[in-house]
């Protein structure tokens, strides 16, 4: 069974957010850091759901935006330092954005952690919104396929 990370985040007037890492989510307080994991060298998707109301009831439409995140050592980083997964809304009118990170890209987190933040972009005037932000910890691989 897959680990689960989820939480609940309130935003000024906007979108209550449930950011899920795998299976049934359970709940954090809101405001709490996003803590997320992965192990270096795999492919790993997380799905983020955002809600118009604190009861998880009412979908937060989407419809007109895009969404951005990075992984960075540390906040103040360099535009080359980042590591930068595919974000995509892939559902909309049911308010899910789904963020991916190829073996490819995994294999470039050398550290043990980084930082991330997660935004969405309104198309029409480019208002840009942080929904949700956190830390990722980097599990080192052992196999390596191709070497010795």
């Amino acid at each position: 069974m897959p680990r689960q990370t989820a939480a609940r985040t309130s935003l000024l007037g906007a979108p209550t957010l449930m950011a899920a890492e795998g299976g049934t989510p359970s709940l954090r307080a809101a405001g709490d850091p996003q803590p997320l994991t992965i192990y270096q060298g795999d492919d790993k998707r997380w799905l983020f759901k955002l809600y118009t109301d604190a009861l998880r009831t009412v979908p937060f439409n989407l419809t007109g935006y895009t969404a951005a995140l990075q992984f960075r050592v540390a906040v103040a980083d360099t535009p080359g330092e980042a590591v930068t997964p595919q974000v995509v809304v892939t559902d909309p009118m049911n308010g899910v954005i789904t963020v991916e990170l190829r073996s490819e890209s995994s294999m470039l987190l050398t550290q043990p952690s980084y930082v991330w933040d997660l935004e969405i972009i309104q198309t029409a005037d480019s208002w840009t919104t942080t929904i949700a932000a956190g830390t990722l910890a980097v599990t080192k691989e052992v196999t390596r396929t191709g070497s010795p």
